[in-house]
């Protein structure tokens, strides 16, 4: 039975209830003939598009919108609030897309539409109630059972061969592992992003700026592992026609894009038809604990706190962001901006925004990088896990390199059992990412699970972001004597930017935000205005 008879089936036997038994990426549309209306739903995590459009007597629907832009009853406009946002760094409004008259089903979401009335609901509300469980080898027993369903769900069509991305960090490795322990015969391709030759790392870091041997470890490991190690010339500016060209969509992060655009083509060049991901990794198997400390000293256990405290010192973590962590959610709202300041911190979205602030301010340009920490991290990883919507990128990929983007870490069954995990499973002894490292203690190498310091994506951004500079200087005077960019981007500030080019590249937050993410955007967005 094909996947689309078998939801059928269920649907007629369960109506909406039977959304809460489905698995996988999915998105449908069902006509209810009883009820004369027209039901559209989408997977919890996003894996799979679904937008919409309400003519004056017709309803539309399509994976992307420029399905519906096929109709000449549906014109092709840009949604001005939503480019705002996206040059701003924050998150689009809820149902919004990047074309006006266009609305997107969200993630765990189902849209009715009856005689032109909407009705939007959620259907997937995970369990918060917390597991308790006897020991920790039952809590990583469960996890290791949940994560490789997961990545054997993944495997399903690929006939043994298949790519899969291969950092330095927890949730790629392991996810290439597992999959390289089922596929038997087969063949998993591990693709890791590398710097290009002529990098040379200038400036002092904590991160790993090649991830190179670290992924080669994990490969090691199995002999049906093919590691390729991907470098590219490409710069940020090569990558910016690949939005309006395959995702209905900017691109949000050229510098990462121009390496994950390599790793496609390499791909499809060895004819493989699935890749698998960890991008949802941090918000289920990875998951690093940071709200146990300001629980532990709400609920008096001050002798675990203190044993944590002088573990994650041991460990490396500053008394600063210990300090944060611990006493962060116990310290008012207006009292924390004030200290923010006073230490000096990037503060409000709109220190680092290109965007016009007339064209929206619903109260996220004052939105903080950093935010103030929690005392319960389930619910700011459940408006992360609607924020991560990855199906129009998905769909994209599929369409222009022929490609099925898979994450198994974004598995429903995984990540409703990691929202349920007690924090003091995901931070032991100051080990963060505790209960990730004995899941995958008996597939992955020490080096890689030991490892403490986080894999610098693209790291030699800004050598190919100088060789752009010319092209740079271009684009910025297409936008400024464009009327609808001059309306949607601060052209001043954006013209600064580039006459304060920095003679050296320091890897300060300020640079990072300035020059990689807001400029980027700004050019980024104007790429996707000019294909209308």
């Amino acid at each position: 039975m094909s996947d689309s008879a078998l939801l059928l089936r269920a649907w007629e036997r369960w109506r909406d209830a039977a959304l809460d038994r489905l698995s996988g990426a999915f998105a449908f549309a069902i006509w209810d003939n009883s009820a004369g209306a027209l039901l559209l739903v989408r997977d919890p995590q996003g894996q799979k598009p679904l937008h919409y459009h309400l003519g004056r007597s017709f309803s539309a629907f399509a994976s992307m919108p420029r399905g519906i832009h096929a109709l000449s009853t549906a014109p092709r406009r840009p949604n001005l609030q939503t480019l705002a946002r996206f040059i701003d760094l924050a998150p689009p409004a809820p149902a919004a897309t990047f074309f006006a008259g266009v609305d997107q089903v969200a993630p765990g979401h189902l849209v009715r539409i009856r005689r032109g009335e909407v009705q939007i609901s959620r259907y997937w509300r995970p369990s918060f109630e917390p597991i308790r469980l006897r020991d920790t080898a039952e809590y990583v027993e469960a996890v290791r059972e949940r994560l490789d369903i997961a990545v054997r769900a993944c495997l399903r069509g690929t006939n043994g061969l298949v790519g899969s991305h291969l950092s330095a960090g927890l949730d790629s490795s392991g996810v290439t592992a597992t999959a390289a322990r089922m596929v038997g015969a087969g063949e998993i391709v591990g693709f890791t992003a590398v710097p290009a030759p002529s990098f040379i790392q200038k400036f002092k870091t904590q991160d790993i700026v090649d991830e190179g041997p670290l992924a080669a470890e994990t490969a090691g490991l199995y002999s049906n592992i093919r590691h390729m190690l991907i470098q590219t010339e490409a710069t940020p500016l090569d990558s910016l026609e690949d939005g309006p060209a395959w995702f209905d969509h900017p691109v949000p992060n050229p510098c990462n894009h121009r390496w994950a655009r390599a790793i496609l083509n390499e791909a499809r060049s060895n004819g493989l038809p699935v890749m698998l991901t960890g991008q949802m990794g941090n918000l289920s198997l990875s998951h690093d604990g940071g709200d146990l400390l300001p629980n532990l000293l709400r609920s008096g256990r001050f002798m675990r706190l203190a044993q944590e405290a002088r573990a994650l010192r041991r460990e490396g973590t500053g008394i600063r962001p210990l300090a944060s962590a611990m006493i962060g959610p116990f310290v008012p709202p207006a009292a924390w901006r004030a200290l923010a300041r006073t230490l000096r911190k990037p503060h409000r979205q709109s220190d680092f925004s290109l965007s016009r602030p007339n064209l929206w301010s619903d109260g996220d340009r004052g939105r903080r990088y950093g935010q103030q920490p929690v005392f319960d991290m389930v619910a700011p990883r459940m408006a992360m896990l609607e924020q991560l919507d990855f199906g129009l990128f998905n769909s994209g990929i599929l369409a222009g390199w022929g490609i099925d983007m898979r994450d198994p870490t974004g598995d429903r069954r995984l990540i409703e059992l990691c929202l349920r995990i007690p924090a003091d499973q995901f931070l032991q002894n100051g080990e963060r990412r505790a209960i990730a490292r004995r899941v995958l203690s008996d597939r992955l190498p020490a080096a890689v699970l030991h490892e403490r310091r986080r894999g610098r994506q693209s790291a030699d951004w800004h050598l190919f972001l100088d060789a752009s500079k010319p092209r740079i200087e271009h684009e910025v005077s297409l936008v400024a004597s464009d009327p609808i960019l001059i309306d949607l981007i601060d052209t001043g500030r954006l013209r600064k930017l580039v006459e304060n080019w920095p003679r050296h590249w320091d890897g300060s937050v300020q640079q990072e935000f300035l020059y990689r993410r807001a400029l980027l955007r700004a050019l980024s967005a104007a790429r996707f205005v000019n294909s209308f």
